[in-house]
């Protein structure tokens, strides 16, 4: 068999390689460029609205500590009612706020309260994270910041890979 030389090409079949070729390099620079720069940009955009989430209950927090500050109640209840407060928090429809110390201890986590009060730095994700001690980690280390995890959605039982972002309220610790 005779190979024949792209210059002696009839019209039709260079019009066809040249359009192949077009959309192939199209199709790569989609899958190797685009979709991950959307990609990125569409998480960071949810970072963001979580950061801003997690604004608001802090605010709940410094709203009730303040509170306390001006004398309007005791430290004690001023933490009982903003915990009250943020169990009931919900945002993107079944997203939810937890509380923990610096021990790590879990101080409040509204979907599972069996939780609640006991020792969590033992806790490990199916990577080997151990998410409460990176929690605090990160609280320490910068005040507050993002934690990549596995943990399961609310009302299911495997866990799914969730970004959190986590503050540290230091007047309560």
């Amino acid at each position: 068999m005779r190979i024949v030389r792209y210059r002696n090409w009839k019209i039709l079949p260079k019009i066809m390689s040249l359009s192949c070729i077009s959309v192939m390099f199209l199709a790569v620079l989609t899958l190797v460029y685009l979709l991950p720069l959307y990609e990125r940009k569409i998480m960071e955009e949810k970072r963001g609205d979580i950061r801003h989430v997690v604004e608001v209950a802090y605010g709940v927090i410094a709203a009730y500590d303040g509170r306390a500050g001006a004398g309007e109640m005791p430290v004690e209840e001023a933490k009982k009612l903003a915990l009250a407060s943020i169990r009931t928090l919900r945002y993107q429809g079944n997203e939810y706020f937890w509380i923990n110390d610096l021990g790590p201890k879990m101080v409040m986590h509204p979907i599972k309260p069996e939780l609640d009060g006991k020792e969590l730095g033992g806790i490990k994700d199916p990577n080997g994270t151990f998410l409460f001690r990176e929690f605090v980690r990160v609280c320490k280390e910068h005040g507050a910041g993002f934690v990549d995890y596995m943990w399961p959605k609310p009302g299911e039982s495997e866990p799914v890979p969730k970004a959190s972002y986590v503050k540290l309220y230091r007047p309560w610790g």
